[in-house]
């Protein structure tokens, strides 16, 4: 689930103009490598948890797998 969240949090962040002020940080890079790929702007990282910790856990659900 935190997959599908996390697919459809980053959409709307293309989509949205106002979630798109703080994801077009993550693309400002000229080249996209491993030190750019992981950089967001702070709110966009806060938003991003707004949207998907509040996903019901599973307490049946083993950790393990």
């Amino acid at each position: 689930m935190f997959e599908v969240f996390g697919y459809w949090y980053h959409r709307l962040s293309h989509t949205v103009s106002f979630l798109w002020r703080f994801h077009a940080v993550h693309h400002s890079s000229a080249t996209l490598d491993w030190l750019s790929a992981p950089r967001l702007h702070p709110f966009e990282g806060f938003f991003g948890f707004l949207v998907i910790a509040p996903l019901p856990v599973d307490p049946g659900t083993d950790a393990k797998t």
